[in-house]
């Protein structure tokens, strides 16, 4: 198992490892098999996914089809098609008679067990609406953290991608190459001019430090000729290629509109309002009590209820079921990459050779040594680099101390120490050493973005904080709340005859079965 580095903080969430358990009734869990080429691999692998978000919304389905049902089979099931409740009544007996005209003294009993049965379907009907309300709360916070972590993971993608560009190959091999045809001219010329000089010019032998500087130019080879530059070359061209198509899928997806996010939260504000309004109605029927049947109008919130809030309810809970379910395969795929990656340290690697990469690349290494190693921040991963560039500073320095025979631009001391040309000479050393000062530039920048301190923090800090971590927590807020305000959403559709006046018959009396009992019976 990975630990915590220097550049990051590695841990693996216990809810993590849950959401790796998710069954994928034998289909991969490999993530990094949806980056392959090979078609059946990569589609064995969504498939496992499909399933995840096909475990939970066949519940959605089953649910809303029973509810379907009993809405088509009406008054026949009774309040579970959403009709409201109807209740038997007995009137209320009088002196010399059993009855009374309930219809227009409005005096009846409503038996204990009908009335309990009635109150139960308000309480849990409020219950689950608080539950669902509190439930929105929780899944917009869960956007906003869950956008937040995204935004920050484009960010450094796009960090990672600046930072490959700003290696400008290009420009460093056409300037090597400009580099070598001059520095082979100086070499041929320096080849015999001082051989054997005897005097020290400002405390230098000018045979020592020439041969020096041959040595060190020498070493200064052509890169673009050398086949490991061209690996690197071609390799981070790739890359280069994989991280534009990267930035620019997650630029659509976290532009400046977000509209998964507008959208997302459109949806759970919008269901919020009707959660409020629809608990308002239920308590306002509950005032007003029981009715008879066929009594009165329609009243306006039973009409929108009916016609347009009941239906948009209903939509936005079945949109509420989609992305929960969406949530629930999307946090099943990064628990994928990010147990097995931690565990193994190995699964983004295997992505890399999914997408053609050998394990002996140098992008390969470049990467491994990036996620997993990087113990010194100051080097590159690539042992080439950093021996070139110390080459290029040995060579610098004997430049420098060269010119140094000539202080001021005077050569007359040159000259009398030495045999060739020392003015033709220190010209064409000053002009190439502008050109290695150049190089030393490019080269420079080259080392500092591809250097540890600066890709080995972008990545460990985006793949092992960011996208194990936090998003991993905003996907968690985001499964959770969803969850609540699905279920707890669609009891509240079950249950919608709470939000209507329950309806009462009148049957005969029977004083037989009066008891003293009656006197806990509610009379309205």
């Amino acid at each position: 198992m990975l630990e915590s580095t220097q550049y990051a903080s590695v841990q693996l969430l216990r809810f993590v490892k849950s959401f790796y358990g998710t069954p994928r009734f034998g289909h991969s869990k490999d993530v990094s098999h949806f980056f392959s080429d090979d078609s059946a691999v990569r589609s064995d692998y969504l498939i496992g996914l499909l399933l995840v978000f096909c475990l939970l919304m066949s519940l959605a389905f089953v649910w809303f089809f029973i509810l379907v049902i009993l809405r088509i089979l009406g008054k026949r099931v009774g309040c579970a098609s959403g009709n409201p409740a109807t209740i038997p009544a007995e009137s209320m007996m009088s002196k010399g008679s059993y009855s009374v005209h309930t219809d227009e003294t409005g005096e009846f009993i409503v038996m204990q067990a009908d009335q309990n049965r009635v109150n139960r379907t308000r309480i849990v009907y409020f219950l689950s609406g608080l539950y669902a309300l509190v439930g929105c709360g929780c899944l917009l916070y869960g956007l906003v953290t869950t956008m937040r972590t995204f935004t920050s993971l484009v960010h450094s993608a796009e960090d990672v991608l600046y930072n490959i560009e700003k290696t400008e190959f290009d420009t460093l091999m056409t300037t090597a190459q400009e580099f070598s045809t001059n520095r082979d001219n100086l070499v041929t010329d320096l080849a015999g001019f001082c051989p054997a000089a005897a005097n020290n010019i400002n405390g230098l032998y000018p045979t020592d430090v020439t041969a020096d500087f041959i040595l060190n130019l020498n070493d200064v080879g052509d890169l673009s000729d050398d086949v490991t530059w061209s690996e690197i070359q071609n390799d981070f061209s790739d890359l280069e290629e994989l991280m534009k198509s990267l930035v620019s899928f997650l630029t659509i997806v976290n532009g400046p509109t977000r509209l998964w996010f507008i959208l997302s939260t459109s949806v759970t504000s919008v269901l919020a309002i009707l959660l409020i309004y629809m608990l308002v109605c239920a308590w306002k029927t509950g005032k007003e009590g029981y009715q008879f049947i066929g009594e009165g109008l329609p009243s306006c919130n039973s009409r929108f209820l009916h016609f347009l809030g009941t239906p948009l309810f209903a939509l936005l809970l079945a949109s509420i079921w989609f992305g929960t379910s969406f949530i629930f395969a999307s946090h099943a795929s990064n628990a994928d990459l990010c147990y097995d990656e931690i565990l193994t340290g190995e699964t983004v690697l295997r992505m890399l050779n999914e997408r053609g990469y050998a394990s002996t690349s140098e992008a390969y290494l470049f990467v491994d040594e990036y996620l997993h190693g990087c113990l010194d921040k100051n080097v590159t991963p690539s042992a080439v680099i950093n021996a070139f560039e110390t080459t290029i500073d040995d060579t610098y320095i004997s430049g420098s101390l060269f010119q140094d025979l000539a202080p001021n631009g005077d050569v007359s001391s040159l000259d009398v120490a030495c045999v060739g040309d020392a003015s033709a000479v220190m010209t064409k050393s000053d002009a190439l050493m502008v050109e290695l000062e150049t190089f030393k530039n490019y080269f420079e920048s080259l080392q500092k973005s591809l250097s540890c301190e600066t890709m080995a923090t972008i990545m460990q800090q985006a793949l092992y904080e960011k996208q194990c971590q936090s998003l991993s927590r905003g996907l968690l807020w985001l499964f959770i709340s969803g969850l609540v305000v699905s279920s707890f959403g669609t009891i509240m559709l079950s249950l919608r005859s709470a939000t209507q006046r329950p309806q009462i018959y009148i049957v005969a009396p029977n004083p037989a079965s009066r008891s003293s009992d009656d006197a806990s019976s509610y009379g309205l």
